[in-house]
């Protein structure tokens, strides 16, 4: 039950300030223990599948205001793996007369894949 963490601006910070700081920010530093695994790359590993489950669900995750790639580890890893970083973005304030699936695909679309468009317009 582990999961590697990719830093994506290793300018910034290094690999050991991963292995010190995600722990505490996941509230877990005496229930994880992390190291190098390469590159730019740190292997957190869990000693329960919820603590694993509450990273990968909680996320994503910064460390001093810089976003990190993290995902569980796989003994063949896709080729997006760490690649990508999935998230969810609500926009408030749109002008209901835009308020239409494809005006807000094309808002966000530079973004990346966009996995769903859902529209509330009351909460708008």
């Amino acid at each position: 039950m582990s999961v590697i963490v990719r830093e994506l601006n290793p300018a910034v910070y290094k690999v050991g300030g991963l292995v010190k700081a995600l722990p505490l920010i996941w509230g877990l530093e005496d229930w994880v223990q992390g190291g190098g695994v390469g590159d730019n790359r740190v292997q957190f590993i869990f000693q329960n599948g919820n603590d694993l489950q509450y990273v990968l669900s909680r996320g994503p995750w910064f460390v001093n205001g810089w976003i990190v790639a993290l995902n569980q580890w796989c003994p063949n890893p896709y080729r997006s793996f760490l690649n990508q970083i999935p998230f969810w973005i609500r926009i408030r304030g749109f002008p209901i007369h835009l308020l239409k699936k494809q005006a807000i695909e094309s808002l966000v679309k530079p973004l990346g894949h966009v996995d769903k468009v859902e529209i509330h317009a009351k909460n708008s």
